[in-house]
């Protein structure tokens, strides 16, 4: 998730059967909520969310814009790391050892961190960098909603 975010994405938040998208636009003064949605799928189904999740696409015009999911489920596990400040390949080599010493966190799941700060502590540049370890089979569910 390092890098810069598309110009145009929807985020969507999936509990149970209940869908809320919010449409985010980045422009040369930041970030804007273009608007907030929600729907109510059919059931709690991957393929009644999905549906869902089309019928808020395409009712408010929100196709062709990058998708990301809000992985709401009691098996993701989420960490906020401090790390001396590194560059970007380094992070990619050491973060991944360093979120699998937790016992919580088996060697199928996926990965996927941010740095959140940069900072100092007494002429030491560190950084904080937010992790998530998520399971195979909510990753699978959420390609197919978003797909």
């Amino acid at each position: 998730m390092l890098g810069r975010a598309p110009r145009k994405v929807v985020g969507v938040e999936w509990l149970g059967n209940a869908l809320f998208a919010a449409a985010v636009s980045r422009g040369p003064r930041g970030f804007t909520v273009e608007g907030l949605f929600h729907a109510e799928a059919a059931s709690e189904d991957p393929a009644a969310v999905a549906e869902a999740l089309a019928g808020i696409v395409r009712e408010h015009g929100l196709a062709g814009r990058a998708g990301a999911l809000v992985l709401n489920h009691p098996r993701v596990v989420h960490r906020s790391i401090p790390f001396p400040r590194m560059d970007a390949k380094a992070l990619a080599s050491v973060l991944p050892m360093e979120v699998r010493r937790d016992p919580a966190v088996p060697a199928d799941f996926a990965l996927g961190y941010h740095v959140v700060r940069r900072y100092q502590v007494e002429g030491v540049a560190r950084m904080e960098v937010l992790a998530a370890a998520v399971p195979p089979e909510v990753v699978a569910t959420a390609v197919e909603v978003l797909e």
